[in-house]
Parts: structure tokens; C-alpha cells; sequence
């Protein structure tokens, strides 16, 4: 078989000789197509990036080449040789350098490949910086010359670094960082320092960037040298498929003019290696430099145009993360013809189940995990290290089929917009996906959705999220752009014995398996109001939009000095009596029933004494102001599901003569006045309800309307506590309080919080039962998941996504109804009547059902249920707990308010657990 006839490697060694071979001959245009060649594949190799500017330059095209420069040296600023072929560039294209740059430029002269000790040195005897105690204030000096200027930041931060402090290299860092998002150096050394401060999963984020855009590690050796400590993470070798024709130019400058010009191909086999195992991955990721490869391809003359990518190759701008110990990913699912439970019923061919002794090892995560073992941190191992990719998932038949032709194409740019402006926050890429779009779905090489099908849209992200981590990725964060009539919410099976038939909910988008009570990642929903006007929804759309263009807007240079000041006095305002949160005093508003359990939620971010009680208030009462100037909006009134209010109750023990259930809260108290609380946490029956509703039927729409970025509610019936201990939304909302203070996003807050929920529960009863299943199904974010009170910048903190699926114990209300007379004697309900009468008085006439409560059930990936092995055995040696559901209905201003009051007995009567209806 002939050379020509072979496809075999190439070394990255071996190609180099042959760029230079070609650069040094004016072989320019083979040149261009040897370096995209490898580039498609390694997109990071900074070195033959700038080979590629030169054959460009060569070509004539330097204004390509100049993009090209200017890219590298912003993701490695102290490249010498990218630095001074971008000021011949310029010179030459009569753009000229200025002489600040000429100066800081100096003190690289003559290097190419430094290291930290010679970048140092050099500084210094350039003049620029002297050496001795002020240093660091010479250094400060240079950056007030030259603010715009990363090379004497980088000198600063590695000044700095040197003094192992890590919480002052962090904070430096973190204000480099913003300044200089691409810096290579800025983004090591912050990781390493996160990393002893234990922030490992902010960490990871950072050095898997740091692989993918500089995969020689040039960087990272000028900074630690060749045998650094995360050395493993990069590949070992290189090596791509080869068969362009090498030149007879190039050929006899090698030395192999002893072959004829038609035998060039079998020059090339003189290059190539049999070493099948150093075949980069099929699979390549764009980033920006990518894209400018891209630009340096496409305008190439019809018979030298290289063969083109797969599709999926350009699609997604992230970073790719390679090591030379990737293999193709095997099969991840076996399809089979199974009911997908979050459906409401079987699909036949719609669902598929994970396949896990088919699932490889990822080569990456074995070298998280020794270097987890190494440096003591077990969250190495723990939390998934992939790149994030904020998702912004909609149903293209969805848009149309609701709003239009030309108002699903409007929507579809204003989309774009928001993922281009997410792709500029530091630590975070973006895409906008929407499976029964046949040609996006082509291009990642996905199986296009062919209905508005909640199942089947929940198995696209789990392919999604599948073929995101072969590039090094996964979902971050999931943004459903449109209502329930676009994408539809997964109508999941009610776990309780109320009124609800199905249980609304988002949560199956947040898993990748069956085992949707706990989600793996943040997901938020951008809504718009019942109709085909689709202005509310563009409205939030280009809201969000301007809100991470600011997430990113640089600061001036003189201004990141005062942040470590102002971090200082931000931690010391939290020993004053006044919120550290927010300017303006939180709002709370509660039932008067449910008062002490609302001041405990409400602790974490306000004072409980402040909390707005109904009654006496009620809508009318109070300033309207007060609702939309705070910050923070927390209600923990009664809702309803065919009107728009939200209710008070009284507390029977208070002397209050109004009626027992006031109008606390309609949508004319949230005035549209330009301000509105950041983020709403509602505990109200049916407070997420929006189901053919406008922003005048729905006080979580108008919340949305007015310029909430975030609103936390429910969209059945839900339940909590009438004290502590907190249970159920209670319990819930205090947990996503806390993490809100500590600094995570809504849609972290409210992930967590379920996670916390589930533990929390499996310590103290040991399973989940009905209100709690769903508690956690029932709740969903309307808005930004990565919303912040105030809208503050975050400090590119990313959602740590753990590996670790939680297990699920749950039991069910349809329990055995013989025979419960023996297990709870008259005597027994009587006493259970009398503490219930306070919350839920007039009791005389409700309905009063008694089961047992079954065995605990597994929950397995795939959504089934199974008997837990232990409880099974501890049932058998003693008597199941057993549950009483008191129903009653009051009618209210014409509306119909359902009650209901679950109570858990122990085998010996006594009261373990009291929930209430909201």
C-alpha cells in the first residue's frame, strides 16, 4: 500500500521541524494548512498558533495574523515570541505599539520560553522595577503608569504568591482575574492558592481551563517548572492523522530531494509514526482562538481547503480538556421500552436508562483523585470537575407553535445575545439548545426531538450532558426559556393524599437518571403570561442579558486596590445589627398562625420581629413600597389555585375580631415603580402556579414582571410547620436562606437546600414521607439561577455539581386502611383533634383518614421503587408508624380554601411529626 494511501501520526516534535521548515522555505500556504491541521485538534497549543500568524503574515494576511497575536498574548501576555511578532505586525501594518507597551515589552527582549526566575530578573534589570523592600510598591507604581498593562500585574500577583499567604494571593488573584479573565498565569496561581484554601471546586474549574488553552503547558512550566505538581493533568504526548503533501521546497531543504515531486506523499511517511495511542481524540471544542483558526481555514482557495470537522467540533465555545489517555466513549445508555415515570405514562422507545458498568473511568478524575489523596482534599473526588455550560433550553415548536414565526426568530436572537453575554463571565460557558431543532441537534450529533414531549426533552439534556463531558464539559446550569405551553413541566405522581391529581415540577431537567427528588444541577424557567404576547418573556430575556453584560464590565484599574478594603469592612459590618445582605431591610410577611416557624426561616437574613403579620394586616394596610424597595421578599401566607391572592390566618389564641383569613397580598401591591426584591421565596399553596395565568392573576408572575430576578414557589399544595423543629417548605426556605447569605446563586441555594433537606431527613426520621417528596418536587425557580441578591457581581464562584447521588428513602400515603381502629384508639384521635383544632379550627366536620404508613422504598436511577432491605427487616420485629390526614374546606369571598393537616403517630400514639397546608 502506498504512503499516500495510509493515514499515520505525526509527533508534535516532528511537525514543528516541519512548520519551521516551511516558514524558513516561504512554504507558507502548507504551513497554514499544517498548523490548522493540528489545531483542530489542539486547539490550546499556543506555540503553533503563533506559527500559524506567521504563515499567515506571510501569506499577505495580516490583519488575521494580528487577531490571531493579539489572542495569544491575552491568554499568555508573557509569550516573548507571540509578543514580538505582534509588534513587527503592527509596525508593519502601520497600527504601531505604544510606548508603554515598548517599555514593558523591554524587560521580556530576547526570551522566548522564560521562567518565572528570569521574568523577575529581567524586570529588574530593566530598570522597570529595582530590586530590594519596596519592590511591591515600585510594582504598584507601574500599574498606576500603565493601568491597562497585564505584565506588571502578573509581576505583582507572582510577587505576592511568592510570599505563600494564599488568602492575599486570592484576593489579588480574584482582582486580577476580573481585570484579566484570559491571563493564564493569573488563573494558575489563583487555582493553587484556592486549592490550599480548600475551595477546591472553583479550583478544578480553573485548571481545566488553563489545559485547554494552553495544552503544552508553556505556561504552566514558565511558572512552576517542567516537573510541576498538576503536571499529570496535561497529555503526555501529542500526535494527530497526517497526509498533506509535503512541498518539494520543504522536502529538499530536509534533505529528501533524492524523491520526485509526484512522490511528495511519501515524504511525509518519512515523518509519521506508528504510535496509534498518540492519535489526539476525534472530538475538538471552539473557543475563541479556535474560531479565529476557523477564519484562517475558510477563506483558503477551493483545492487547499483541509477536510472539514465534524460539526460538533465548532459548535460549543469552551474549552476543550485533553490528556493523551483519552479513549472513545463507550455507550452510556441502553434503550429499552420502559415507562419514564415523570411522564405520567409509558412512551414506547422515549426513554432510555443509564448503563453504568458501561460508563469508563474518565482518566482525568484518576488524577484528581491522587491528587486529592495527595494534598489531603477529598473534595477533588467528590465534585464533578468538568467545565460548566450555562444551557439555555427551549422547544423551537414550542416558540412557534405560541408566539409566532417571527416572534420564535426574535426570541431565538435575543437567546444568542444572552449566550454570548454568558460566555464572557469568568469560569462559565453557554450554548442555547433546543432539541427538535434538527440542525443544532445534527450538529452535536444528538437524535432530534420529534414532539413537546416532557420525557423525551429531559432524555435530549441527559444526551446533551453526555456528549458536553467528552469535550471536558457538563450542565452548570439549566435556563428553560418559555412557560409550561413551551416546555412543559413534568407532571410527576402526587405522593401525598390531597386535592392535587399531579405534581407539577421542573425537577426531572435537573437529573440525568430517573431519581428526580434530587436534582444534580441548577435550573431556572423564564415565563410569560397566558396569550401570544410575548413581551414579558423578551422583557426577562433582555433584562438577564444586561445583567451578566454587568456581571463582566471591567472596573477601573484604581478601584481594585479598594476592594480588599471594602471586603474588609463588608465582613466586619456582620457583627452590626444591620443586614450585611442588603441596603434595605428584608421583607417578610406570614400568616399569624404560622409565626414562630416564619421567624425562624427568616432568621438567616433579617430580623424575625420585623416579619409583617396577617392579620392584623392586610392587602391595603401596610406600605406597598415596602414590598418592592427590599432586597429580599419572603411570604409564608396561604394560596390558593383559581385566584391571585395570598391569605392571612389568625392565630386562635390572639383577640382578633376580623375574619380568620384576610387578603394579605394581591398583584396591585407590587407597584411597577423600576424596583423590585432580587429574589422571592413564597411557601404559598400554589405560590408558582401560572398555569394559563396573566402577571394580574399571579403575584409570582407580577413579581417576575416588575424586575424580580429570582421567585422560589410552589406549584400544588404545599406544607410546613406550625414551629420549630422546621419541616417541609419551612424547612426548605430556611435552607435556601442560608446558603442565599452565604453568597450562592438562587439556583444553587435552592439545589442545596434539597440536598440538605434529603440528609437532614434521613438523619432525624430516616426516609422521606409524602409532604416531604413533595416539598421537593413541587418547588421551582422562575428567573436566572445564578441571580444574586442585589444583583452583586459574583466572585467566580461556579456550582460545585457532585458526583454523589444522594439516596432516597421514601414511604407512601397509601398504606394499609384495615384495621387502624386497633392501632389508634378514639381516645387517641380525640387528643390529635385538640392539638390540630388550633391551626385548623372547626374540625367537628372535616374528613379524618387514617393509614399505615408502607415500608421505606429505594428510589433507583431509573425511578424505581424497592423495598429497603434494613427497614424491611425492622417492620417485621415491630409495628409501622401510622399517618392521619384531616381534611376541611372554608369558603372565603366566594373561593373554596381546602385545608389539610397531616399528622404522624408513632406505634404507641404519640405525635412525631405535624404538617400543615399552606
Amino acid at each position: 500500500m502506498k504512503a499516500s494511501q495510509t493515514l499515520k501520526s505525526i509527533s508534535r516534535e516532528r511537525l514543528f521541524l516541519l512548520l519551521r521548515t516551511a516558514l524558513s522555505t516561504q512554504s507558507y500556504r502548507f504551513a497554514r494548512q499544517a498548523s490548522l491541521l493540528w489545531l483542530s485538534a489542539y486547539s490550546g497549543d499556543l506555540e503553533v498558533g503563533c506559527m500559524l500568524a506567521q504563515a499567515l503574515s506571510g501569506e499577505g494576511k495580516r490583519e488575521q495574523a494580528i487577531k490571531i497575536l493579539e489572542r495569544l498574548v491575552e491568554v499568555d501576555p508573557e509569550f516573548c515570541e507571540a509578543q514580538d511578532a505582534l509588534c513587527k505586525l503592527g509596525d508593519q501594518a502601520g497600527m504601531g505599539v505604544s510606548q508603554q507597551r515598548k517599555e514593558i515589552l523591554a524587560a521580556l527582549d530576547g526570551l522566548s520560553h522564560p521562567t518565572r526566575a528570569e521574568m523577575d530578573s529581567f524586570f529588574t534589570e530593566s530598570g522597570l522595577i529595582e530590586d530590594g523592600m519596596g519592590k511591591e510598591r515600585q510594582i504598584v507604581e507601574l500599574i498606576t503608569r500603565y493601568p491597562s498593562e497585564v505584565l506588571p500585574a502578573i509581576q505583582h500577583l507572582s510577587l505576592v504568591y511568592q510570599r505563600n499567604n494564599d488568602a492575599e494571593t486570592v484576593n489579588l488573584a480574584k482582582i486580577y482575574h476580573k481585570r484579566w479573565p484570559e491571563c493564564l498565569q493569573i488563573k494558575l496561581i489563583l487555582a493553587d492558592a484556592l486549592i490550599e484554601l480548600g475551595q477546591d471546586s472553583q479550583a478544578i474549574h480553573l485548571l481545566h481551563e488553563s489545559v485547554a488553552r494552553d495544552a503544552a503547558a508553556q505556561v504552566a512550566r514558565r511558572l512552576w517548572g517542567s516537573d510541576f505538581k498538576y503536571r499529570p493533568l496535561w497529555p503526555e504526548t501529542f500526535g494527530i492523522k497526517f497526509d498533506l503533501q509535503v512541498p518539494p521546497e520543504v522536502a529538499r531543504q530536509l534533505g529528501w530531494n533524492q524523491l520526485g515531486q509526484g512522490d511528495a506523499h511519501a515524504t511525509a511517511a518519512l515523518l509519521v509514526e506508528e504510535t496509534s495511542q498518540a492519535l489526539a481524540p476525534e472530538e475538538t471544542v471552539a473557543d475563541s482562538l479556535e474560531s479565529l483558526y476557523e477564519a484562517a481555514q475558510s477563506d483558503a482557495e477551493p483545492e487547499e481547503v483541509l477536510e472539514p470537522k465534524p460539526a460538533d467540533e465548532v459548535l460549543v465555545e469552551m474549552p476543550q480538556v485533553r490528556t493523551a489517555f483519552d479513549q472513545p466513549e463507550t455507550a452510556a445508555y441502553d434503550k429499552q421500552d420502559v415507562p419514564p415515570i415523570s411522564s405520567g405514562g409509558p412512551k414506547k422507545s422515549a426513554s432510555r436508562t443509564r448503563t453504568e458498568k458501561n460508563v469508563r473511568v474518565n482518566p482525568i478524575e484518576e488524577t484528581f483523585e491522587k491528587l486529592a489523596k495527595k494534598f489531603k482534599k477529598p473534595e477533588l473526588v467528590r465534585n464533578d470537575s468538568r467545565f460548566p455550560m450555562y444551557v439555555i433550553f427551549s422547544s423551537k415548536l414550542g416558540l412557534e407553535k405560541k408566539y409566532g414565526l417571527q416572534t420564535r426568530i426574535v426570541l431565538e436572537k435575543e437567546m444568542k445575545r444572552l449566550e454570548d453575554a454568558i460566555k464572557k463571565r469568568p469560569g462559565w460557558g453557554a450554548m442555547v439548545f433546543m432539541p427538535d431543532d434538527i440542525e443544532s441537534a445534527n450538529q452535536l450529533r444528538l437524535p432530534a426531538v420529534d414532539e413537546i414531549d416532557p420525557w423525551k426533552l429531559k432524555l435530549a439534556l441527559a444526551d446533551l450532558d453526555q456528549a458536553l463531558s467528552k469535550k471536558g464539559a457538563m450542565i452548570g446550569a439549566l435556563l428553560i426559556v418559555g412557560g409550561p405551553d413551551v416546555v412543559p413541566f413534568h407532571k410527576l405522581p402526587n405522593p401525598t393524599d390531597d386535592m392535587d391529581r399531579e405534581v407539577y415540577s421542573d425537577n426531572p431537567y435537573a437529573t440525568v437518571d430517573g431519581n428526580y427528588y434530587v436534582p444534580e444541577w441548577p435550573v431556572g424557567r423564564l415565563v410569560g403570561e397566558a396569550g401570544t404576547d410575548a413581551g414579558m418573556l423578551l422583557d426577562q430575556i433582555r433584562r438577564l442579558t444586561k445583567a451578566q453584560a454587568q456581571q463582566t464590565s471591567e472596573i477601573p484599574w484604581w478601584q481594585m486596590f479598594l476592594q480588599p478594603i471594602m471586603a474588609l469592612l463588608e465582613t466586619a459590618s456582620k457583627f452590626k445589627p444591620k443586614s450585611m445582605l442588603t441596603r434595605s431591610q428584608p421583607f417578610g410577611y406570614t400568616a399569624s398562625v404560622w409565626r414562630r416557624s416564619s421567624m425562624a426561616v427568616f432568621r438567616p437574613v433579617g430580623d424575625g420581629k420585623t416579619l409583617l403579620v396577617s392579620p392584623p394586616q392586610f392587602s391595603g394596610s401596610f406600605e406597598a413600597k415596602k414590598v418592592v424597595e427590599s432586597q429580599i421578599g419572603y411570604y409564608n401566607l396561604h394560596g390558593l389555585e383559581d385566584t391571585a391572592e395570598w391569605y392571612g390566618q389568625k392565630d386562635v389564641s390572639e383577640n382578633y375580631n376580623g375574619p380568620d383569613y384576610p387578603i394579605a397580598l394581591c398583584p396591585r401591591d407590587l407597584v411597577k415603580n423600576g424596583r423590585a426584591p432580587s429574589v422571592v421565596f413564597s411557601e404559598a399553596c400554589y405560590g408558582a402556579h401560572i398555569t394559563g395565568k396573566t402577571e394580574d392573576k399571579s403575584i409570582a408572575l407580577k413579581f417576575l414582571s416588575i424586575g424580580s430576578n429570582a421567585f422560589v414557589g410552589s406549584t400544588g399544595i404545599a406544607y410546613g410547620s406550625v414551629t420549630t423543629p422546621l419541616i417541609g417548605a419551612d424547612l426548605l426556605a430556611y435552607l435556601f436562606w442560608r446558603y442565599m447569605k452565604e453568597g450562592k446563586t438562587a439556583g444553587e441555594a435552592l439545589v442545596r437546600a434539597k440536598v440538605d433537606l434529603v440528609q437532614q431527613l434521613k438523619r432525624s426520621q430516616g426516609y422521606l414521607d409524602g409532604e416531604d417528596q413533595k416539598t421537593l418536587i413541587s418547588f421551582v425557580l422562575y428567573g436566572d439561577p445564578l441571580a444574586t441578591i442585589n444583583g452583586q457581581k459574583g466572585d467566580m464562584k461556579n456550582f460545585a455539581r457532585s458526583k454523589e447521588k444522594v439516596s432516597v428513602l421514601t414511604v407512601s400515603d397509601n398504606g394499609d386502611q384495615s384495621h387502624v381502629e386497633k392501632v389508634v384508639p378514639v381516645e387517641i384521635l380525640r387528643e390529635v383533634k385538640e392539638v390540630v383544632e388550633d391551626y385548623l379550627p372547626g374540625l367537628s366536620d372535616a374528613e379524618i383518614q387514617v393509614r399505615r404508613q408502607e415500608v421505606p422504598m429505594v428510589i433507583s436511577s431509573q425511578g424505581e421503587r424497592f423495598p429497603d432491605p434494613a427497614a424491611k427487616v425492622q417492620s417485621e420485629q415491630s409495628e409501622e408508624q401510622v399517618l392521619v390526614t384531616m381534611k376541611k374546606q372554608v369558603t372565603v369571598a366566594h373561593h373554596v380554601h381546602h385545608h389539610f393537616a397531616r399528622v404522624t403517630l408513632d406505634p404507641n400514639g404519640k405525635m412525631v411529626k405535624l404538617a400543615v397546608s399552606r
